[in-house]
């Protein structure tokens, strides 16, 4: 998952920092970092992160896909609400 990638995941949901921050059990200043693409956050942080996102719905296209991406699952979770 790229830094445009979390923040344009966190965007289609219409999540604030906040809430993608609840979802994947991290600070709100760890998202912000994540997704600002600075240093190297743990690969635990990253995964919970890429986690919560998907568990919402959120599709991670790679480069053997065609390209980078994210769009929502068809058959998005029943209940999709924002923690």
């Amino acid at each position: 998952m790229t830094p445009q990638q979390c923040r344009e995941a966190r965007q289609m949901l219409g999540w604030t920092h906040g809430q993608l921050a609840m979802a994947a059990g991290c600070r709100y200043d760890t998202v912000k970092y994540v997704e600002a693409g600075s240093g190297r956050p743990r690969p635990s942080t990253v995964a919970a992160i890429r986690a919560a996102l998907e568990d919402a719905g959120v599709v991670f296209a790679d480069e053997s896909d065609d390209g980078l991406g994210v769009r929502l699952r068809q058959d998005p979770p029943q209940g999709l609400r924002a923690p």
